[in-house]
């Protein structure tokens, strides 16, 4: 007599020796092949019979193993650039305020009105600490919160399509995208505290201190932009067909 459940065990235990040991692929690869035999069954055919011929449909423990492998790999060669791009921001972003700390005067303007007047002081160290913290809080949070979409069930994911983009075979492909796209933003956030920084040194460095409107305004435009453009690409990527 067929054991229904003990198939589904060996199934599983096929997937885990083929390499996919990912919690969350592996519970919906189970949930479509279960999909994929009630279907049979609804067609007439018995459990093994049903069984044998959602499996075959689903792909054998192999062939998924060598398609999640290549996903992976694609997906990570993805990334890369980004990352490299993000790490050396981040590098960049610290040696730019180590370097320019010296040229703030001991007490520094560190707040401005719609003037450009100062209205706000700390101390030098200060300064350097709350910017050098923001940024660098501020990005790895960024990278982080996208990251964690791996490791998130679809149905806490809220994007158009999101069974489409979360099936099993297209999971990996969608967290390194998610992922890019976190470090992307994450770089122009590293990006937009360096010209802050910038703009804070200037000012200061002024007999009397004053915020250039012109520049920081210009500065606010670009990165607007920019934030634009990457939620535009994000929203148009997963509102597409495959």
């Amino acid at each position: 007599m067929f054991d229904f459940e003990k198939s589904i065990s060996e199934w599983r235990q096929q997937m885990l020796a083929a390499g996919i040991k990912t919690p969350v692929p592996l519970e919906e690869l189970e949930i479509h092949l279960r999909e994929e035999i009630e279907q049979q069954m609804q067609s007439g055919l018995d459990e093994a019979e049903a069984f044998n011929s959602a499996v075959q449909k689903i792909g054998h423990a192999y062939n998924l193993q060598m398609e999640f492998k290549k996903i992976n790999r694609v997906a990570t060669q993805s990334v890369r650039n980004p990352a490299i791009v993000f790490a050396f921001l981040l590098i960049g972003y610290v040696i730019f305020i180590s370097c320019t700390v010296p040229l703030l005067p001991p007490r520094v303007a560190s707040h401005f009105d719609i003037n450009g007047q100062p209205n706000g002081w700390m101390s030098r160290s200060s300064a350097a600490i709350f910017q050098g913290v923001i940024g660098l809080v501020l990005s790895l949070i960024i990278v982080a919160g996208f990251y964690a979409a791996r490791f998130a069930s679809e149905q806490k994911i809220n994007m158009p399509r999101r069974d489409f983009w979360f099936a099993p075979e297209r999971r990996g492909e969608t967290c390194a995208y998610l992922l890019r796209q976190g470090l992307w933003l994450a770089s122009m956030e590293i990006g937009l505290q360096c010209v802050v920084w910038y703009q804070l040194v200037e000012s200061n460095d002024m007999k009397i201190p004053h915020l250039s409107s012109f520049g920081f305004l210009a500065a606010l435009g670009v990165f607007g932009i920019a934030m634009i453009t990457w939620i535009f690409k994000l929203f148009r990527h997963f509102a597409k067909a495959a």
